[in-house]
């Protein structure tokens, strides 16, 4: 059972930290839109991409760092929160998971030298400050509880 409950942490940590990302990512583009000439299935795409994030103000790229930090707290606290044991670990993964991804975006799109050397800390960051912060939350709630019932 505690295997399955792990299992289920790790895929609700990864659906939500991907939910978060792709809202966030939508949205950036609502701010800073992608050049109209970008086809997903042309494989030159990612040339057009790469000029498009060089050329592209700070703000969008430290708001790109911004939503794949919030998107990776939150899908790495899901995760821990989830866990029946090994809340850090599981945060931690979801956090290399999403750094993994990260690297090989990085590896097919070229950024910027500073957007990369402040993105890519963010993953395994969010998670370990996540993975911390959850069972702190959860030990709150239960002592809260538990004073509650001792009232009545």
């Amino acid at each position: 059972m505690i295997v399955l409950r792990s299992i289920g942490a790790v895929v609700a940590g990864i659906v939500v930290t991907v939910a978060v990302m792709m809202m966030g990512e939508t949205w950036l583009t609502v701010l800073y839109p992608l050049p109209p000439d970008l086809d997903p299935a042309d494989p030159k795409s990612a040339l057009i991409l790469a000029k498009h994030i060089a050329e592209a103000p700070a703000w969008v790229g430290l708001l790109l760092v911004a939503v794949h930090a919030l998107a990776t707290f939150v899908g790495a606290a899901s995760a821990a929160a989830m866990a029946e044991r090994g809340k850090l670990q599981h945060a931690l993964f979801i956090g290399c998971l999403f750094l993994l991804g990260g690297i090989a975006n990085i590896k097919m799109i070229p950024h910027p030298a500073w957007l990369v050397a402040i993105w890519l800390p963010v993953y395994p960051l969010s998670a370990w400050f996540a993975g911390r912060l959850i069972p702190q939350l959860q030990a709150r709630s239960r002592l809260a509880n538990l004073l509650t019932q001792g009232r009545r």
